[in-house]
């Protein structure tokens, strides 16, 4: 379900399709922030909020710097990071 909020928002006016699959950069945005939404995240931009809403039993933490992760976790999202921006996956709005 997530896909169809976010694979329409990777084709938005001004960014080019070359350099990345979108599928593949939603499927990498999705798994990162459904990660920090496990952990407590508060999403203020619009398209993560879409996806996952803030509300006061999982909206704890305003910002990822503050999130209680492992070191584990955090090469893995690391590693997320690094494959959207090797594939030029655009920020979401």
């Amino acid at each position: 379900m997530f896909l169809f909020i976010i694979l329409p928002l990777l084709f938005y006016p001004g960014v080019s399709s070359a350099g990345y699959t979108a599928e593949r950069c939603a499927e990498l945005y999705l798994k990162r922030n459904r990660f920090y939404h496990r952990k407590g995240l508060c999403f203020t931009r619009d398209t993560a909020n879409m996806a996952f809403p803030n509300n006061r039993y999982t909206c704890t933490i305003t910002s990822s710097q503050n999130l209680p992760i492992s070191a584990n976790e955090k090469r893995w999202v690391d590693s997320i990071v690094e494959e959207e921006r090797y594939l030029g996956c655009p920020r979401m709005p």
